[in-house]
């Protein structure tokens, strides 16, 4: 099993392949392949299909009854579920004349790979939507705190750092979240933004997760090159986002965002 600082795991075991006929079988499908995505890690991470392996005990192949085409896997992801799509393959294999499933997923940096909405089944959600999950032991567990900072960290250390920054994005990252509190709750967090270099989106992208209650943004073409183009749609998956110009007097909700466009908004 490869693991990363002891605390992470890239290798997944499932002793039956997953019912992509029902919701609840890809949400499940989805959630795995999101988790390992988002798992800080050196190799590509895999799930083994129809596998049976419990700790301590070696793992055991069982066979699967049925296979899977690759295809059905891709079609679960889109825009509509997960944000941004996950990148991986799945590979029928025979292991000692037994039929087998091997899905992996590679390092993508364009992460962390979220859900765009809430996704339940019958036991209740299965997928909650802005959550990163990741892979913690032989489960699936959502990063708060200094887990949280650890994967951020992880998605940006291969990223070009804005031509301007002077600071490692890394630390620069550590010294943010301290000066914010961490985005604790109880409080109100403003961004002040403007156009931006064309390389700086990745280093942008996780501040689309973030609580922000109120964004100036001094590019009236942000929708389309700028920062609300870069994370828009990851800040909409968990706080409603209310764009706003000069004259308009909106509701105030703490638990939405309001993206004030401080030139006026470019009609394209």
């Amino acid at each position: 099993m490869k693991t990363l600082n002891g605390n992470y795991q890239s290798e997944g075991f499932k002793r039956d392949i997953y019912d992509l006929s029902s919701r609840v079988g890809k949400y499940e499908f989805a959630k795995d392949v999101i988790a390992m995505a988002n798992t800080p890690r050196e190799h590509p991470a895999h799930v083994l299909l129809g596998v049976d392996w419990k700790p301590g005990e070696p793992a055991r192949v069982v066979g699967l009854a049925d296979g899977i085409d690759d295809t059905k896997f891709q079609g679960i992801f889109g825009s509509d579920l997960i944000y941004p799509t996950p990148r991986f393959t799945y590979a029928p294999m025979v292991i000692d004349g037994k039929h087998v499933g091997v899905v992996e997923i590679p390092i993508d940096k364009s992460g962390p790979f979220i859900p765009a909405k809430d996704c339940s089944g019958d036991a209740g959600t299965i997928l909650r939507a802005g959550t990163i999950y990741y892979r913690q032991g032989t489960t699936n567990a959502i990063a708060t705190g200094p887990r949280f900072d650890e994967i951020i960290r992880w998605f940006g250390q291969d990223k070009k750092p804005v031509p301007s920054a002077e600071a490692d994005p890394e630390l620069a990252w550590d010294d943010f979240a301290r000066a914010v509190y961490r985005f604790e709750s109880g409080r109100y967090y403003l961004l002040v933004t403007d156009s931006l270099p064309p390389d700086a989106q990745p280093l942008a992208s996780p501040l689309g997760l973030l609580p922000w209650v109120y964004v100036v943004d001094f590019n009236p073409n942000s929708e389309t090159n700028g920062l609300l183009r870069d994370i828009g749609a990851a800040l909409r998956t968990h706080r409603p986002l209310h764009l706003v110009v000069k004259g308009d007097r909106p509701s105030f909700h703490s638990n939405s965002t309001y993206w004030f466009f401080a030139r006026g908004l470019a009609i394209c």
